[in-house]
């Protein structure tokens, strides 16, 4: 029951990164200007909608009950905000 609430916190949390960084990649994010930086920006959209999918392939894991694909969702889905995270102070940094 509990591990159910987490993955279900963590699906939120992957839904609200991944619908944040879509609705930002026009704007500036973290003191960036993402409309000059064409790279940063196609980055930023493929990982908000590889956020989005992890969310979703979590929801189907966990409304089937497949515990093997929550373990594999949940532990991409921390790669890719590590990743995600690692870019984004990289180039804050660089800045």
């Amino acid at each position: 029951m509990i591990l159910d609430i987490l993955v279900l916190l963590m699906i939120f949390i992957s839904f609200f990164i991944g619908s944040y960084l879509l609705t930002h990649s026009n704007q500036t994010l973290f003191g960036l200007d993402l409309s000059k930086d064409i790279h940063l920006r196609r980055m930023i959209i493929a990982h908000a909608i590889i956020f989005l999918v992890l969310g979703l392939l979590a929801v189907i894991a966990l409304f089937i009950n497949n515990m093997a694909m929550v373990v594999v969702t949940l532990i991409l889905m921390v790669i890719f905000g590590s990743v995600t995270q690692a870019i984004l102070v990289f180039k804050v940094t660089k800045h």
